[in-house]
């Protein structure tokens, strides 16, 4: 894993700091969801909710549509998010390793602890995002827009 030297990352964390960012703003009270929620090809916008230490492999949450809410110690390896929308969603420790978010957009997210090696953001939007302690090697973003992000130590 490649660590950025300090000074690189204090003369970022300098040029960027003038940039504000805005936190997610997550419901108070989140219902806890089983995979099967993610997984129901009519399931709409899931909004006020929280997924803990889920397990996927190879599976498809296309236009995966995600309002206020958490996602804790879960892991989708190799799952495809293509157009999916996230909205003031926190991450922890969850690893999504050789996934695609390909035209995928991200508002008011904040990665903590999070790994993304080999995954692909083509066309994603990255938007008042905030990523610390992660990981994005040999990840893909071609075409990617990003609009006040932060990076630290990842």
């Amino acid at each position: 894993m490649h660590v950025i030297p300090s000074s690189a990352q204090a003369a970022y964390d300098q040029a960027s700091s003038p940039c504000k960012l805005t936190a997610p703003r997550i419901a108070a009270s989140l219902d806890d969801m089983p995979l099967s929620a993610l997984c129901d090809p009519d399931r709409g916008t899931l909004e006020a909710v929280e997924f803990c230490g889920l397990h996927a492999t190879e599976a498809s949450f296309v236009e995966l549509e995600v309002s206020s809410g958490r996602f804790s110690n879960c892991q989708f390896l190799s799952c495809d998010f293509t157009g999916a929308l996230l909205v003031d969603i926190a991450f922890e420790g969850c690893n999504f390793s050789n996934s695609i978010f390909d035209s995928a957009a991200f508002t008011r997210c904040t990665f903590s602890d999070c790994k993304f090696a080999g995954a692909s953001f083509t066309e994603a939007l990255w938007e008042q995002v905030a990523a610390k302690d992660c990981t994005f090697a040999y990840g893909a973003f071609n075409r990617c827009l990003w609009k006040i992000v932060r990076a630290h130590t990842c």
